[in-house]
């Protein structure tokens, strides 16, 4: 899933900064060397389920898909919308006509030139596809003019979408939609080409894509690993690095990842949750950190007991004390002000969450019929396999909802396990993290709390929140969009279905022989990895799934 959802803890780490702020302990190379190709990237992760723009749903897939795909437009590491396969566009004074003029000679993997029909053939197969495979893309692309007539098949055109030339493309709204530049630099909008796609069909191309990225699919082993070879052809960037190597393992990434980086097998690993103290100042690697747009928190489902009564889901709320669960990490984690996090338009500082109060708590319990807890039955607390740090942190908020009178039991699950069941609205409470497609309001709160929101795992609902967030993503004023968002987000936090536990900051470890390596407040999924060069003979690598040790002169006899 996606906003990109993460599990709790699976990339967050712990520590403060503001999204235009410089990135902290990013590589810094030797000054005697400079930039040099070859080596290979050894990282690891959860596994996707396919690669495919159209149907990304989680940080795992989008990170692939990062290096694979380009789109019309991307971000820089500041999150700026800058030029892609588009060399330039624009925008009708109404704000819905977008004309986007292309590079010529832009070349796709297999050496065929990215055309406007390709564009036009990509977002509009968003709506060919079957609406659960694409239900984030279609909430973001839907803004075109005509797509649901056209998702509906009652047209066989999608009017918004026309290639003009074979290097010009427009593309026209259905009403102003202020962040659609992001949405189509987001990998959701990358290119795919219309002729591999066709020959091959959506299933076959998903587990062996062809884009225009940096990267190149090699070998994809399921529950072993992924290997990408570097895009090397005219009209493309500069890749320095010749291969990156992606392990897979079948256990829990975040057990696995930090001990193999620490023994010197992985050129990079996310920073568990509460452990950044113990990564940082080793004289083998570096941290490379930034706030993310991200939220870690808690969702209790309103249509199950005892959720559906509004008293017990405030009481739960008014149960946690953010200071005492952060403890000594509160200059790592950031503790949260309401949904937004810091970085993104409409954050403001004041705080709009429930406050920490037991004893009014404990009253809004009573007064639902639950004097201390009688006759709660226990609250199953869902959530992807966790560190040793995340089951801490949970254990302090499950002591304070037992001091009002809450009885919780954790249930951890496998990722496929549990990424499967957010959609469901099944279960009655659980724990994710939540990071945002684009950097704008409209990417946290409209999925996440819109009564048709693709984010919105447990079925919330509120028809003035509805509107609000329909306004929001219609009105081109900025001031007015920010407080129509900071309206709704305070009607969204008074229903307590949603409880914010904490912003995390995003933080990699780097070996020192890693240099350029950087992400944007997108967090794990925004890596640039066309920009990382690797030193001191780092030049093979050797992945622990498959025991063969990778080098260019070898890499090629390994790819299937």
């Amino acid at each position: 899933m996606r906003g990109r959802v993460r599990h709790f803890v699976a990339m967050c780490a712990l520590a403060a900064s503001v999204r235009c702020s410089q990135q902290s302990a990013s590589s810094v190379p030797d000054k005697a060397t400079r930039p040099r190709d070859g080596g290979t990237l050894h990282l690891a992760q959860d596994a996707p389920d396919r690669l495919d723009p159209a149907c990304v749903d989680d940080a795992y897939e989008a990170s692939l898909v990062n290096q694979i795909f380009d789109g019309l437009l991307a971000f820089d590491t500041h999150l700026n919308t800058v030029p892609g396969i588009a060399s330039s566009w624009v925008i009708s004074p109404d704000g819905t006509v977008y004309t986007f003029e292309l590079r010529a000679g832009v070349p796709f993997h297999d050496g065929s030139e990215v055309t406007a029909d390709d564009v036009v053939f990509s977002l509009r197969r968003v709506f060919d596809l079957p609406e659960h495979e694409t239900g984030l893309a279609r909430a973001y692309l839907g803004h075109i003019l005509g797509s649901r007539e056209y998702a509906e098949h009652r047209t066989k055109q999608l009017r918004g979408l026309e290639a003009l030339s074979p290097h010009q493309v427009r593309i026209t709204l259905e009403h102003p939609y202020a962040p659609f530049l992001a949405v189509l630099a987001s990998e959701m909008a990358r290119i795919v080409p219309k002729h591999v796609v066709e020959q091959v069909g959506n299933e076959a191309f998903a587990r062996q894509p062809v884009g225009s990225g940096p990267f190149r699919l090699a070998r994809w082993v399921p529950n072993q690993s992924i290997v990408l070879t570097a895009f090397r052809a005219p009209n493309t960037a500069h890749v320095y690095l010749d291969s990156i190597v992606i392990d897979l393992p079948q256990g829990n990434v975040r057990e696995y990842a930090p001990r193999q980086f620490m023994a010197g097998h992985l050129s990079a690993v996310v920073v568990p949750d509460g452990r950044l103290f113990d990564f940082k100042g080793h004289p083998n690697w570096h941290v490379v950190s930034r706030q993310e747009l991200s939220l870690t928190f808690l969702a209790l489902n309103p249509h199950q007991p005892p959720f559906n009564d509004i008293r017990v889901r405030r009481a739960f709320a008014l149960a946690l004390d953010r200071k005492a669960i952060l403890g000594r990490e509160t200059g790592a984690r950031i503790p949260p002000n309401g949904i937004l996090p810091p970085g993104i338009p409409g954050y403001s500082p004041e705080s709009k969450l429930l406050p920490h109060d037991a004893v009014t708590a404990k009253q809004l319990l009573a007064a639902a019929g639950h004097p201390g807890g009688r006759g709660l039955s226990p609250v199953r607390l869902t959530l992807a396999m966790t560190s040793a740090q995340g089951r801490a942190l949970l254990e302090q908020v499950r002591a304070q909802l037992a001091a009002v009178g809450f009885r919780v039991q954790l249930q951890e699950l496998p990722w496929r396990e549990f990424s499967p069941l957010l959609n469901d609205h099944s279960l009655q409470c659980l724990n994710v993290t939540w990071t945002a497609d684009i950097p704008d309001p409209d990417s946290f709160l409209y999925p996440m709390c819109a009564s048709d929101g693709s984010g919105n795992f447990v079925g919330y609902s509120n028809p003035a929140v509805d509107a609000l967030l329909l306004r929001g993503r219609s009105t081109r004023s900025s001031i007015e969009r920010l407080e129509i968002y900071r309206d709704a987000e305070r009607r969204i936090l008074q229903d307590a279905t949603l409880i914010p536990l904490f912003h995390p900051l995003g933080a990699i470890a780097v070996q020192e022989y890693v240099h350029d390596f950087t992400f944007s407040a997108m967090g794990w999924a925004s890596m640039p990895l066309e920009h990382v060069w690797l030193s001191n003979g780092a030049v093979g690598v050797e992945p622990m799934a498959s025991g063969v040790r990778i080098t260019p002169a070898t890499l090629e006899g390994r790819i299937q």
